[in-house]
């Protein structure tokens, strides 16, 4: 077998709860009930008790709410949050802000231009995070560099320069590049379940 289908044979695959889709677990979220009977956001999937998957977007947890997806999956009455979706979409910017402080702290980000530029150049940088405010001139040009000399890096621009100014303690934060493998693999996974839970559309 083709190393690329071993890798999507290994790939985490999870059912949604209200379409009955199987799914990469990347493109889910996970709750679960409490002893008390209460649904719990699993923003980082690592709570006891059974996971009840919903699609990562709005829209898939609405229709859960207005289905009663969830006590029917878990066979049981369960009580929701008053403001679930509102709380989901908070943890789930809260885990990218998270992530991202994490990176710092290990010496595995660095952020500014001139310092984004310079890891690109020693080609150190994995993931590679402009802000939706950045210029789309400088965007692009960092963009190019990166993957002129590693095809493999990858990108994301749909984090708001607040959010990564409270991640790096820093303010208007607009690039920021992540060079430690696991840590630009979860910052990815985390950010893509936002940008879908918030309803944004990247190529």
């Amino acid at each position: 077998m083709p190393a690329n289908k071993q890798s999507e044979a290994r790939t985490p695959e999870r059912r949604c709860i209200v379409s009955g889709e199987i799914l990469p677990r990347d493109a889910l979220i996970r709750f679960v009930v409490s002893p008390e009977g209460q649904l719990v956001f699993d923003v980082a999937e690592k709570l006891p008790g059974r996971g009840l998957w919903v699609r990562a977007d709005a829209a898939s947890l609405r229709q859960a709410i207005a289905k009663n997806s969830f006590a029917r999956a878990a066979r049981q009455k369960i009580e929701l949050p008053e403001q679930l979706l509102e709380d989901v979409a908070r943890q789930l910017a809260q885990r990218c802000i998270d992530l991202l402080g994490l990176a710092r702290k290990s010496g595995a980000v660095a952020f500014g231009r001139a310092k984004v530029e310079t890891q690109i150049k020693q080609g150190r940088t994995l993931l590679l995070i402009c802000a939706t405010e950045a210029g789309k001139d400088g965007k692009q040009t960092l963009h190019r560099l990166a993957r002129a000399l590693n095809p493999a890096v990858q990108s994301i621009d749909w984090l708001h320069s607040s959010e990564l100014g409270l991640a790096f303690g820093a303010e208007n934060v607009i690039h920021a590049s992540v060079t430690q493998g696991r840590l630009a693999d979860q910052i990815l996974n985390a950010a893509m379940r936002l940008s879908a839970f918030r309803g944004e559309i990247h190529p």
